[in-house]
């Protein structure tokens, strides 16, 4: 319920199946002739009207929010008014609502505004229409909008219900006309009807809407509007809830005229209701006493409509936010969190992937992510980038030579940091001999389009080269899969070695990484910061990395940055090998090497080219007994490197002790073809000019290629990035079937990417060419004559060129784009980890690959396994690790599920225990289906190694092998061989053929899963 302008007018909606009981012929009604009838509710206004004149009441029955059906006319009256309350009553006709109907009432006391009135039917009339016209005290300036609602001066019977409608309203005045709901229904009395008529929208009466509708009815009615004529009228604005709608419907008869096409009201019936009012619109139905064949004349519904509006109407929310209502005056910009889980990725410019727009939405409105989308699939994980540039510049003996390198365009995420990492080499000389004097790099202005590299040589010598050195070089934003990225700010300092600490993510390298460290100006053209770089303590956890000046006392270091990358797996197909080379430096340089050591690297693999190579020297104070290298002053560089190998060198410019050192090293190479680059399992070649369709088709075929198809967005985005954004042709076409698009070698695919209204065939277009990024990266169809760019693509072979991830127990099966592995005959896995069919138990020593034992003990251990991939690890091998009990206890300890195998002579018997050994003295109880326990099922102690049942039924000793003092006592805890009881003579010998024993072999292995 809602009121409006004080007292003087107010509103309301009662919902029939809650209010009006007795709706249908179930409600036992009385008298039972009117058993389909409703009785009249009361409705107490929200608020008691105070003024001194009458209250006039106007209703309309509507049916909800959403459509259902078109309901048979009603007949509403209102009865009974006061000042704080009316009765209203309803007549249904035909099936009847079941309890849908919504009332809607106006009510409204000496409003200053409002023109309105009654009129009376006096006299008593039964079956028949009857009419009264209304003059207006004043003209209205135009046709007004009436409207009109039955009342009752006593308390009416049902057979009192009368339709209510209008004929031939102008602005002087208008007819009421009221008709008997049911035909024969008996006498009527003491009727009156209650109307209000205005001109404009109703504003200065707080009516949110108000308007017309015409019906020209100029076809017959059909069944789907129960034989009536129904509208859908459109709000032009948005409502908070469903509003009170009232209407009122206007039929044109003039007997003067002499119109015989319109029907007089004596011979008709009019009536009008709403079916649903939802939030935006509303439908309307009329319906007249015509039949389904006969002409039905013209009619006009006003209609007013009136509720609070969507609060979030005005409401811009920033950031994708969206405005949600808590009431009718209250919204707030919230951030949408029910998005959908379906795959539609999208990616930002700062390389970050969503799985769908909505869930970037809510990043962004969440503040979590700033960035723009920059296209659409998946973001490319490890854009990377390298290549090969000369020092052309001779420098001066103080001088540094630096070059531009840029990128490829599209190469970067624009909001992303890009890191660059550096090693220079003189292999351009081609000079297995010389040995230059140390050199030094670094780099500036880094960014997404470019960077430089600059490179200082040490001493005062100036018989440099030409070119000065040749920089290998790598950018690359993010981290490789199995490796890990960083920045870090070196401190301001102003003379000497200069270190920081590193630590890696928490169990990131189970292995020593290779760690490649590259310093980075961000104040360019400061000489006097040049530095050499190297690494100090690389660990599986953490590592330093060092600098120092070039020149001693050169002045004050600040904003000074180094690039770090660490790995310990390749990341193929890019890296193609790593390794270290060891320098031990136990006799001094000599000075034909510049007071350089050299080392000579062979490749491991073969290359068609000169590779890449990255590099890094480190020093460990561990290896060296040097524990505060403060005065450290490490170079390396590579002299000469062809396709078998490289000549790295390393110095020390500061100091004469000559500490161990090793150099890392990372190999990198383009592995398709030149001039082609890879992307996601294929090599790619885009041409330098333009060319039509049919000649772009001939071109990569001549080259065992294809005109580039594409399977998904993130090679469609690839694609188009090699054009540098430009348009470029695809394989698609439909040269062979109008319609049906098809690409050249492969036929049908499962994405497109079209442009909106296309394709279209325009004049014949059969070609379809990518529109480019600053058009979304979408497709169109065009003239198969037109010129543009192209790429080609052909499948690479990665099980032919070793750049595939198979376990060397699998075997590699190439396919379009990428590569199988399977494990080879005897060996379980997915073909990326394989191991033995007995699950790792085949490594051990003591049951030496014998069938018979294995598969005895893979049989009895399989009801207890964690998982079906689960796989056995062997912790402990006394022959090897060593016999001492403390040993057993550090490698096998907190191990969860293990598996002891023993061998006493021919002798060879275990067991198995679901909870980790420990290092306290303590029984420990295995619980489970597959226990076999009576008291303690194992007992841990640091002085005994593995240790089964609380008597004990199997005990290792400490140092087993050098004395007899392990032993059996089977049954204490574990059930004794049948018929055989704990400690006797049988039992005790049952397990190593005697009590005591000096075990030969222990073995513990460990469940991984």
């Amino acid at each position: 319920l809602s009121s409006l302008v004080g007292i003087s007018l107010q509103t309301g909606r009662l919902n029939i199946s809650q209010t009006l009981q007795g709706w249908s012929c179930n409600s036992a009604c009385s008298p039972s002739q009117y058993c389909r009838l409703p009785r009249c509710t009361n409705v107490v206004f929200p608020k008691t009207f105070s003024g001194s004149g009458t209250v006039n009441i106007y209703v309309t029955v509507s049916h909800g929010e959403k459509f259902s059906r078109v309901h048979s006319p009603s007949a509403m009256w209102v009865q009974s008014v006061t000042t704080s309350d009316f009765e209203v009553c309803a007549r249904e006709s035909g099936i009847g609502s079941n309890g849908t109907g919504i009332i809607n009432w106006l009510a409204i006391q000496d409003h200053p505004q409002m023109t309105r009135g009654r009129v009376s039917f006096d006299g008593i009339w039964t079956t028949e229409t009857k009419c009264d016209k209304v003059t207006f005290s004043q003209n209205f300036p135009g046709r007004p909008s009436v409207f009109v609602s039955a009342r009752y001066t006593r308390d009416t019977k049902p057979d009192d219900a009368m339709y209510v409608w209008l004929e031939n309203v102008n602005s002087r005045s208008f007819e009421v006309c009221i008709r008997e709901f049911l035909p024969f229904d008996g006498k009527h009395q003491d009727t009156s009807v209650d109307w209000f008529a205005f001109v404009g929208n109703g504003s200065e009466f707080n009516f949110t809407l108000s308007g017309e509708a015409d019906f020209p009815n100029s076809n017959p009615p059909t069944a789907e509007d129960n034989y009536g004529f129904c509208q859908k009228v459109q709000f032009n604005t948005t409502f908070y809830a469903s509003p009170i709608v009232l209407v009122s419907v206007h039929h044109l008869y003039n007997s003067q005229v002499g119109m015989k096409s319109l029907i007089s009201p004596k011979n008709n019936i009019i009536s009008a209701s709403v079916e649903e009012v939802s939030l935006t619109s509303m439908r309307i139905c009329v319906r007249d006493l015509s039949g389904t064949g006969s002409k039905h004349d013209p009619l006009s519904v006003n209609y007013v409509v009136i509720g609070d509006l969507n609060p979030c109407l005005d409401v811009f929310c920033p950031s994708f936010g969206v405005c949600k209502t808590y009431s009718a005056h209250e919204a707030r910009c919230v951030c949408n969190e029910n998005c959908p889980s379906y795959q539609d990725p999208v990616c930002t410019e700062n390389g970050t992937s969503y799985d769908n727009e909505c869930l970037y939405k809510l990043s962004f409105c969440k503040g979590i992510d700033n960035n723009t989308l920059y296209h659409p699939g998946s973001c490319e994980g490890f854009p990377i980038v390298h290549g090969r540039i000369k020092l052309l510049r001779i420098p001066n003996w103080s001088d540094s030579s630096c070059q531009t390198v840029v990128f490829p365009p599209y190469r970067f995420y624009p909001n992303k940091k890009v890191q660059v990492q550096i090693t220079l080499n003189h292999m351009n000389l081609d000079d297995s001999v010389t040995v230059h004097h140390a050199i030094t790099s670094w780099t500036e202005r880094i960014n997404t389009q470019n960077f430089t590299v600059c490179a200082m040589q040490s001493g005062r010598n100036g018989d440099n080269f030409n070119p000065f050195a040749t920089v290998d070089w790598m950018a690359y934003q993010g981290a490789p899969p199995e490796g890990t990225t960083g920045t870090i700010k070196m401190t301001k300092w102003w003379s000497g070695t200069n270190c920081a600490n590193v630590t890696f993510p928490k169990d990131k390298f189970k292995d020593l990484p290779v760690v490649l460290v590259t310093s980075n100006h961000h104040r360019s053209g400061k000489e006097h910061d040049a530095a050499l770089i190297w690494t100090e303590d690389v660990t599986e956890n953490s590592f330093k990395a060092c600098l120092r000046e070039l020149q001693n006392f050169d002045g004050k270091h600040q904003d000074i940055y180094v690039n770090w990358l660490a790995f310990a797996n390749l990341h193929k197909p890019l890296f193609t090998e790593h390794g270290s080379v060891n320098f031990p430096n136990t006799n001094p340089p000599t000075d034909e090497d510049s007071n350089a050591y050299c080392e000579f690297v062979h490749f491991t693999r073969s290359y068609n080219a000169t590779p890449s190579v990255q590099i890094s020297a480190n020093h460990s104070t561990t290896a060296s007994g040097n524990l505060a290298p403060v005065h450290n002053g490490i170079s390396t560089w590579i002299e000469n490197m062809n396709e078998s190998g490289f000549r790295v060198c390393v110095k020390e410019l500061y100091v004469t002790r000559y500490d161990p050192l090793s150099v890392g090293y990372a190999v990198l190479k383009d592995i398709c073809d030149p001039g082609w680059s890879y992307f996601d399992g294929f090599c790619y070649f885009t041409s330098d000019t333009c060319a039509n369709w049919t000649t772009a088709v001939k071109k990569c075929r001549q080259e065992n290629s294809v005109l580039a198809d594409v399977n998904n967005n993130e090679e469609n985005v690839y694609i188009q990035h090699r054009h540098n954004g430009e348009k470029s042709w695809l394989g698609l076409n439909d040269r062979s079937t109008e319609g049906d698009f098809t690409w050249v070698d492969h036929g049908h695919g499962n994405f497109t990417a079209w442009a909106k209204n296309q394709p279209n065939n325009f004049k014949e277009e059969d070609c379809v060419h990518a529109l480019g990024v600053k058009h979304n990266y979408e497709w169109n169809d065009v003239h198969c004559s037109e010129c543009h760019q192209f790429t080609c693509r052909k499948d690479l072979d990665e099980c032919q060129n070793d750049l595939d991830y198979c376990h060397k127990l699998a075997t590699c099966t190439n396919e379009r784009g990428s590569y199988t592995c399977r494990c080879k005959a005897e060996y379980s896995g997915d073909g990326f980890d394989c191991y033995h069919i007995y699950a790792g138990l085949g490594y051990s020593a003591i049951l030496a690959n014998d069938g018979g034992y294995l598969k005895t003990l893979n049989n009895w251990l399989s009801p207890v396994v964690q998982s079906q991939s689960s796989y056995w690890k062997r912790c402990w091998r006394a022959s090897v690790d060593g016999w001492a009990s403390t040993t057993f206890h550090s490698l096998c300890d907190s191990k969860g599920p293990t598996v002891t195998i023993i061998r006493v002579g021919k002798y060879i018997f275990g067991g198995y225990t679901r909870i980790s050994w420990s290092w306290a003295p303590v029984k420990l109880t295995q619980q489970g289906k597959y226990s076999y326990r009576r008291i303690h099922s194992i007992y841990s102690c640091s002085s005994y190694g593995p240790t089964f049942g609380g008597g004990h039924d199997i005990n290792i000793r400490n140092h087993a092998s050098s004395n007899t003092n392990s032993y059996s006592n089977l049954g204490y805890t574990y059930s004794p061989p049948s018929g055989h009881s704990y400690t006797s003579s049988f039992t005790r010998s049952f397990l190593a053929g005697s009590y005591k024993f000096q075990p030969d072999e222990v073995e513990v292995f460990y469940e991984s899963t």
